[in-house]
Order: structure tokens, then sequence, then C-alpha cells
């Protein structure tokens, strides 16, 4: 990566029913550097055509924080991620992982906290 950036805002209190409540929205971008691009080509000369050069990777993400009662929260994240691992196609059969379509991926991933401590670890169950 040659270059990062990020930003995201974060609302509290959106409503005078619910004012512990947040709302955020933030967007990440990753550039490849030339040099790795490089590397990718090269490898995609020597080793096999279908070798993904990368570009970029892009993310979206949403989160809402919903506060159940003092002390309890219930945060569902959405992400949309652009070309996950920076590629528009994966096949190499030198990575069988790489399988699987990678031009865009959401994940959903819901999560209960609390401010109880246990031995001063805070909880979270994810």
């Amino acid at each position: 990566m040659d270059y990062y950036a990020d930003t995201g805002l974060e609302f509290v209190g959106l409503s005078d029913g619910r004012p512990k409540d947040k709302f955020g929205l933030a967007m990440a971008y990753a550039h490849v550097s030339p040099r790795a691009r490089a590397l990718d080509f090269d490898f995609r000369r020597l080793l096999t055509p279908d070798w993904p050069p990368r570009s970029f990777e892009g993310l979206v993400t949403a989160v809402y924080q919903y506060e159940l009662r003092a002390g309890w929260t219930l945060q569902p994240n959405f992400q949309f991620i652009v070309r996950p691992g920076a590629a528009r196609r994966a096949r190499s059969p030198l990575f069988p992982a790489r399988l699987l379509k990678t031009r865009k991926s959401s994940v959903f991933e819901p999560c209960l906290s609390s401010d109880a401590s246990v031995s001063g670890a805070s909880v979270a169950r994810h």
C-alpha cells in the first residue's frame, strides 16, 4: 500500500427518546503501490495468466449502537467492501482459497456488550 485514507462521522442522541444511542458512518480507501502492482504482473507473466493484479480496496461501514438498558448495548455493524484483497478477480490455482469471486463483499456483525467488568476486563459478545 502506498497510501491509505479513512474518515467517519458519529451522531449521538438523534432522538430525544434515545439520547445515548449512536449512529456512525465511515469510509476507507487503500491504494496498492506501483511496485506491488508490478510484482503482480510479474507473477502473472511467470506463473499464471489468471493472477489478479491488485489496485485498491474500499470500505463503507454503518453502525448503530442501541442502549438496551444502562450499561448494556447492542451494536449491529454493516460493512460493504469493494475489491476485498485489492484484487478484481482471483482464480489462481496456486491459492485455492482465492477461487471465490472477490469483486464485492458485505459483512453484518451484531455485537452485545456490557460496561460490567470481570477482573478488570470488559465483557463483550460477538
